[in-house]
């Protein structure tokens, strides 16, 4: 449990009010569901600010007010609203209620409202934790989150394909799908926030389960391998040639199939030994702790997901943490880091309006961060790439290489 205990105690992803955090991840899950949210109408106004915003057409709102609290008569409100949904024309095929920190407060038992309304229609109601007058970790909201999505599109064990995977958390692009496929690996399903309906329901028939951050999705794996006898692969992530590299070679280790002997591939593009030459010693700062999207490939391993990619091309990487810096996190900060394989130096800034002075602070070249701070910088010098701008697999190294570059011409021309 230490890690994870050092994983929290680090911060290095922004903290989300769990109702809105599971309001935006389904209402970026296409399928064919209901959500409720079971409280006030500022908090659907709050959550779902644009009306042509995908998705919003499935999400629905008590409309909870004072009076009916006091009264105790909320659970009268949500009962109406399910019995609306639920017998349209065209009902749908689940449907998740969402507390909220009132209806936490008053005491309302949804569970036993949702099992009778079950029984009477058989259509799957599902109660993830969302109200409770708290704030959540993204980390362990994305784990809640797919062991939600698990449990309610893919309810019954399904034949496994011994040669099927599941991607979860990442998608490494589909020329890197191309060589699994190539060495008999068939990629069953991408379980990425945002994956369709269809895509959940079918995760089932998978024989084993590939991520890149295993923790990330601990009681997801947990939960995959109790009834699904999945098991779980750890692999590095696919980005730049030495990461894509890296990611077959640890398939070609633990991949339990059969497969063909030799794993093609590509040599490496000249212009990656071109910009090495050209960047090597250069000092460069990459952020982590600044970004707030529930996006799995920004979550997984701190954030440091494409931090090889500078690594490789031979970069003084300093890391740069947002949020405070007490003792006992730095600590963790730094416990954590190492754990996963970074040595690199840490500094820390309180807000983004101390950004910029880091910056120049360290005399950096380049910076990797969230794109927000984009206007922090300044007039510190540094060249600035949005995190999350490289792709992964062979076929985009020479594409990030260019990326690379081209944030240095920007800052030339600007001076």
């Amino acid at each position: 449990m230490r890690p994870m205990r050092d994983r929290e105690l680090a911060r290095l992803n922004q903290t989300v009010c769990g109702l809105e955090g599971l309001a935006t991840l389904l209402a970026r899950s296409p399928g064919d569901f209901a959500v409720v949210l079971h409280g006030p109408a500022d908090c659907a106004g709050l959550l779902v600010q644009e009306t042509d915003t995908p998705g919003v057409e499935r999400f629905f709102c008590t409309h909870l007010e004072e009076h009916e609290l006091i009264a105790g008569r909320s659970l009268k409100r949500l009962e109406q609203c399910l019995d609306a949904i639920l017998s349209s024309d065209t009902p749908p095929e689940a449907v998740f209620v969402l507390g909220t920190c009132a209806s936490a407060l008053v005491g309302d038992d949804l569970q036993s409202l949702l099992s009778q309304k079950m029984r009477s229609t058989g259509v799957p109601l599902a109660l993830p934790h969302g109200g409770g007058m708290g704030w959540i970790s993204q980390s362990r909201l994305l784990d809640r989150f797919y062991l939600l999505m698990l449990d309610a599109c893919a309810p019954r064990p399904v034949e496994r394909h011994a040669h099927a995977v599941n991607l979860v958390g990442f998608d490494p692009g589909e020329e890197m799908c191309a060589r699994l496929a190539g060495q008999g690996i068939e990629i069953n399903a991408i379980l990425t926030p945002g994956a369709d309906w269809k895509t959940w329901s079918r995760a089932g028939r998978a024989s084993c389960n590939l991520y890149i951050d295993l923790e990330l999705f601990a009681l997801f794996q947990e939960q995959a391998g109790r009834r699904f006898s999945q098991r779980a692969i750890q692999v590095p992530p696919p980005v730049g040639y030495a990461g894509s590299r890296a990611f077959l070679a640890s398939l070609e280790r633990t991949w339990p199939g059969p497969r063909k002997p030799s794993w093609s591939l590509p040599e490496p593009p000249a212009l990656l030994a071109d910009v090495r030459m050209r960047v090597a010693g250069r000092r460069m700062g990459f952020n982590i702790g600044s970004t707030k999207n529930l996006e799995a490939p920004s979550l997984a391993l701190e954030g440091l997901s494409d931090l090889s990619v500078f690594m490789e091309l031979g970069f003084e990487v300093r890391i740069l943490v947002q949020g405070d810096d007490r003792p006992e996190r730095r600590k963790a900060v730094r416990r954590t880091l190492r754990r996963l394989g970074c040595q690199a130096p840490v500094s820390f800034f309180a807000d983004t309006v101390d950004f910029g002075a880091l910056c120049q602070r360290h005399s950096l070249d380049l910076v990797y961060a969230s794109d927000h701070l984009a206007s922090c910088m300044g007039s510190c010098g540094a060249a600035f790439l949005p995190l999350g701008s490289l792709r992964p697999g062979f076929g985009d190294v020479e594409a990030n290489l260019r990326l690379i570059l081209q944030a240095f011409e920007r800052t030339s021309e600007a001076r």
